[in-house]
């Protein structure tokens, strides 16, 4: 290596030589720069998504700029790696040159995660403009910097294409810098759309399903949908987990320079042989020791079993952070919501979708892109160094394969989605019978639910053959245009190798014949792999939007923006003109108006549907009333945070559903941080304690699914139990069972005949109000339900004949959910 002065002869015009020394230094400090810029502490930024805890979701959709901006920079990237064989296959070697390569690759591998990180930071966006004015030094001395060879050989090639790659960095990233001004100042950044909040936006995207289900395409909207994923990929909470993913980016630009040697070491190594007095022995060591690396297909090797490795523990965060959000969310929706879905289907729905997650991350950041990358560089190396029509060959070849594989596919969407749905209907009504075991028995229901199960199981198949054959067809259409590429590729290149022609850039050898072969059967693995990754990728989008689906779903009942504390002060609660509807105009509930002081007790009676469970979901805040109020201590509820509310409420329902866990878990879920003797307390109180130790395990017995081992009053039992663990200051329950300031949803009568007022609901109203004695004596309809029950009572016959449920029948009506409360308060 010359001297600083015979490497930059003359300060005008920079030679060659001093171009690369000049880069050399430039680009070392903005990647040092840029290096340090993505350690530094994130600024807060413009988020992709937020979802708040009251359940405001904004999405923000990725702007064309972000996506532009990040091909033009990845191309780059694959750019800088395929010129370090190129440069050296047409020039002679030279440290300056080498290290110029080098930085060069390191540089766009920095800006590539320093943009993909921060968008448009102004240390990104200086260093763009440097490595512009870098690549326009060969306009200082163009004939010097392009001979005539340059043309022919494809390094003016080289240098257009990069020209134009950094321009285009250089404009996606100023409109990204811009975009992000017009963000901040808006209050929302790019395209806000606002979701779940009731309004348009939320209305306009919640179409039906199945008009936008057959109209949707997988790709459609790809930019939006790796903004939903971004917040879940990127681990901002771990500087180690950071560092993990850039050095499995690191591995895998190393295995695209591998995918460029090791068909070039084989060349070698065949070209060698034919004189094999001076074959170097360490061609052969090289060559297995980067095929150890490579392995074998896309899937083999040791870079990427260490990638693999490494890769896990990001994966894992990715899981844990989409499937809690999305838990907590489905917490967050409102009862509303739940009844009108199917725990399996849902269930179904959340794993599918965040095992999507990880599905499309993986084989995009893994196999995709480093495919693509591998086949730019095949294209750009093999016009370089071969000829015109080699590159021509493999771009061609490539492009139909990859044309065909999209368009076919996308034809397969159809079987795909309908296949989905139909495992979402087969899982749904399995999980339903099992629910439902008791009811199927009662009714001898038995072969009925297994036909339809089958039947939903070959509803299922059809699809699912579909989907297969497809798939076939698919397969023989990839395999064919593979199979004419190699053979039009490996005739013309044995036919230059016979006549020697000018044609090509040099004289080829039986090598090349082997380069050329060993390098498209090398390309072919990932290619005919791509086609299965697209499949799935194809399938985890439908998979995501289905669960991003839920996500989207508007959180119905949410705290109010200024929302306070609930302090107790007097314990009285009011209910004042309320009207409520669970479809519009379908009133359930009309004109109700009662208050419960400390010391008294209300009951709610009535037929079936008349809206007494109703009440109780209001008063506990389940869902928003139409018109109307509801006061807890002259506070309305919907100007109180719901948390510090409903800390103070228990409820006890007639219809306990336990935790398929123990005993002692179910009461302690009352309060989580209570002793086992605070348990053992709580379940004296509710007179339970002694029953629970003559069980085989004690507190230690697990219940069954839905505490269905256990009888209904035991369930009740410890239902109470674990209400008086939790200490609130109101309890609501379903008959009365102590004397206490109440609000009591009573099926039977005798239960209430010391209250100090009863509402009697028909059909959503308050029909009567008074004591027992002044009902009886109104001989209205309290009277009439009386006189039913003690006819009952006087045969023998202690049955409760209304319904479980106030949710919607065929007739809009709210059936009774048993569900009633004794509405509680320690007044001292």
């Amino acid at each position: 290596m010359g001297s600083i002065a015979e490497i930059c002869p003359a300060f005008w015009p920079i030679a060659p030589s001093c171009s690369y020394l000049i880069s050399f230094g430039v680009l070392t400090s903005l990647s040092i720069v840029t290096l340090i810029a993505i350690l530094m502490p994130k600024r807060q930024s413009i988020p992709y998504t937020n979802l708040d805890r009251g359940g405001e979701r904004t999405t923000v959709a990725c702007p064309l700029s972000f996506v532009l901006g990040l091909i033009s920079i990845a191309l780059e990237l694959s750019l800088a790696v395929a010129y370090i064989f190129y440069v050296f296959y047409v020039h002679e070697y030279s440290h300056i040159l080498f290290a110029y390569c080098l930085v060069r690759v390191a540089f766009w591998l920095l800006a590539l995660v320093s943009f993909a990180k921060m968008r448009s930071s102004t240390s990104l966006l200086l260093s763009i403009v440097l490595a512009l004015v870098l690549q326009s030094l060969p306009f200082t001395d163009f004939g010097s910097y392009f001979p005539k060879h340059a043309f022919s050989n494809g390094q003016f090639v080289f240098f257009v294409v990069e020209y134009a790659l950094i321009g285009i960095s250089l404009i996606m990233v100023f409109a990204g810098r811009l975009g992000e001004g017009r963000g901040a100042r808006g209050g929302h950044g790019y395209d806000a759309e606002p979701m779940m909040n009731g309004g348009t936006a939320a209305n306009n995207r919640s179409t039906s399903s199945d008009q936008r289900k057959s109209t949707f395409q997988t790709w459609e909207g790809f930019s939006r949908k790796c903004a939903l994923m971004a917040p879940y990929v990127w681990p901002k909470k771990s500087l180690g987990l950071q560092l993990r993913v850039a050095v499995c980016l690191f591995l895998l630009l190393f295995g695209r320079l591998i995918n460029v040697a090791l068909p070039l070491y084989n060349k070698w190594i065949v070209d060698g042989l034919s004189t094999p007095a001076t074959f170097s022995y360490w061609l052969i060591v090289i060559s297995s020791v980067l095929k150890f690396l490579q392995g074998n297909g896309a899937m083999g090797g040791f870079l990427n079993t260490i990638r693999t490795y490494l890769w896990v523990p990001i994966q894992q965060y990715t899981t844990r952070e989409i499937e809690v959000e999305l838990f907590e969310h489905l917490h967050a929706l409102s009862l509303r919501w739940h009844l009108s879905r199917k725990t399996g289907m849902v269930l179904r729905v959340m794993d599918r979708g965040t095992n999507s997650i990880n599905q499309i991350l993986n084989y995009l950041l893994f196999n995709i892109v480093p495919t693509i990358a591998d086949i730019l560089i095949a294209v750009v190396f093999f016009f370089s160094a071969f000829s015109i029509s080699f590159g021509f060959i493999v771009l061609i070849t490539m492009i139909a394969y990859l044309v065909c594989t999209i368009k076919v596919t996308e034809w397969r969407t159809k079987f795909q989605r309908e296949m989905n749905e139909k495992d979402n209907a087969s899982s749904a009504i399995g999980t339903d019978s099992l629910l439902n075991y008791e009811t199927v028995k009662y009714y001898g229901n038995e072969q009925f639910e297994t036909d339809r199960f089958r039947q939903s199981i070959v509803q299922y198949q059809e699809a699912e053959w579909k989907s297969n054959a497809s798939l076939m067809m698919l397969n023989v259409v990839q395999n064919s245009l593979i199979g004419v590429g190699m053979t039009v590729g490996s005739i013309l290149v044995v036919y230059f190798i016979k006549i020697q022609t000018a044609e090509t850039l040099r004289p080829l050898s039986v090598g090349d014949y082997v380069l050329f072969t060993t390098y498209m059967l090398q390309l072919y693995a990932p290619l005919n792999f791509f086609g299965t990754v697209y499949r799935v990728i194809q399938k985890s989008f439908i998979d995501m939007e289905q669960m991003f689906d839920l996500m989207a779903e508007d959180v119905e009942v949410k705290d109010a923006p200024d929302a306070s504390e609930y302090h107790l002060s007097e314990g009285r609660i009011s209910m004042k003109d309320l009207t409520f509807e669970y479809h519009p105009g379908k009133t359930v509930l009309s004109n109700i108006d009662f208050s419960v002081s400390s010391g008294e007790t209300v009951a709610l009676v009535g037929p079936s549907g008349s809206g007494k469970s109703t009440i109780i979901r209001l008063l506990f805040r389940l869902f928003e009333a139409c018109d109307g109020s509801i006061e807890y201590d002259d506070a309305d509820v919907r100007g109180l945070k719901m948390s510090s509310l409903r800390k103070q409420i228990g409820i006890v329902p007639q219809d306990t559903v336990l935790f398929n866990d123990t005993i002692r878990y179910n009461i302690r879920f009352g309060r989580p941080s209570a002793t086992d003797e605070e348990v053992e307390e709580a379940a004296r109180a509710a007179m339970i304690h002694d029953k629970i130790l003559t069980l085989p395990n004690g507190y230690d017995t697990v219940v069954g699914e839905r505490g269905l081992k256990l009888s209904g009053g035991e369930k009740q039992r410890v239902a109470i139990a674990r209400t008086i663990l939790k200490q609130p200051q109101f309890i609501f329950l379903d008959e009365l069972c102590a004397s206490r300031t109440s609000v009591v949803v009573a099926h039977r009568l005798s239960t209430i005949v010391r209250a100090t007022q009863i509402l009697v609901l028909d059909k959503g109203r308050i029909a009567e109000r008074g004591t027992h004695q002044q009902l009886l004596e109104a001989d209205g309809i309290y009277a009439r339900m009386w006189a039913s029950q003690m006819a009952e009572s006087t045969g023998g016959a202690d049955v409760v004949v209304e319904p479980a449920s106030d949710e919607p029948t065929k007739d809009e009506e709210e059936p009774v959910k048993q569900m009633p409360p004794s509405h509680h308060h320690h007044h001292h």
